[in-house]
C-alpha cells in the first residue's frame, strides 16, 4: 500500500487529493495547489 492509502486508512475522515507534482508540490503546481487549500476551506478566490 501507499503513502496515501496509509494516511486514509489511520485518517478515514480526511481528504486525500493525487496531483500531477513531485516533491516540492508549492513549485510544481502553486495556482492548483492554492486553489485546493481555498476550496478545503471555505474560502472562494480574492
Amino acid at each position: 500500500a501507499g503513502d496515501a492509502d496509509d494516511f486514509s486508512r489511520r485518517l478515514p475522515a480526511a481528504s486525500v487529493v493525487s496531483v500531477p507534482a513531485r516533491h516540492n508540490v508549492q513549485e510544481d503546481i502553486p495556482a492548483e495547489l492554492a486553489a485546493l487549500v481555498r476550496a478545503a476551506s471555505g474560502r472562494r478566490s480574492p
